[in-house]
């Protein structure tokens, strides 16, 4: 329902803005501006995470991912993802507005890249947990291959691709706080001579 629902809300705004046809209005959206651009990727990024969550409440298919780490990829992308990256589309609206500043122009294109180096990061690390999980790869245990068994050996090229994507997002969250420093103290105010760190 939140999906639809946001996603209508985004076709009603392009449509006031001129869009016309079946898709015009998509068009029309405010694609370059990082306070549309990160809320509307968490919500493509929630349609995964959405059919995830149907498979964990269905209880056929939840008997196969239960308690392997399928589920904690599956958090990620509906927490991590979706949630974090309207977080990040809000306070880059909410910090300039309550500091009495400006989201500039180079401010956004930097944010901008943020906010794709954080779906990148988390569509690795969480597909990565997706798939290891299917092979059975547990939920909370130490990285071991139960004695070399052959499917658990198999678990160590998905466990790199959940390092190779957290470290993504580790890169991602330092730029996001430098980014909160500078629309905090640093830029210029409406009107006013810029304020330069």
């Amino acid at each position: 329902m939140t999906a639809f629902a946001l996603f209508a809300t985004f076709e009603m705004r392009g449509r006031s803005l001129g869009g016309k046809g079946l898709f015009g209005w998509f068009k029309k959206l405010p694609w370059k501006d990082v306070r549309f651009f990160a809320p509307f990727m968490g919500m493509l990024i929630f349609i995964p995470a959405g059919a995830g969550g149907i498979i964990n409440a269905s209880n056929q298919l939840n008997q196969v991912v239960h308690n392997t780490i399928w589920v904690t990829g599956h958090f990620h992308l509906t927490i991590g993802a979706t949630v974090a990256l309207t977080f990040f589309g809000i306070s880059y609206w909410l910090v300039p507005y309550l500091k009495g500043r400006v989201l500039t122009k180079q401010l956004n294109g930097i944010a901008i890249y943020q906010t794709i180096l954080w779906v990148v990061g988390m569509l690795i690390m969480s597909g990565a947990m997706h798939f290891s999980g299917l092979l059975g790869n547990p939920r909370r245990t130490q990285v071991t291959t139960y004695f070399d068994h052959p499917v658990a050996s198999t678990w160590g090229a998905y466990e790199t691709g959940m390092a190779i994507g957290g470290s993504l997002l580790f890169i991602s969250l330092i730029l996001y706080l430098i980014l909160m420093i500078n629309l905090s103290f640093c830029t210029k105010r409406p009107g006013r001579i810029p304020n330069w760190c």
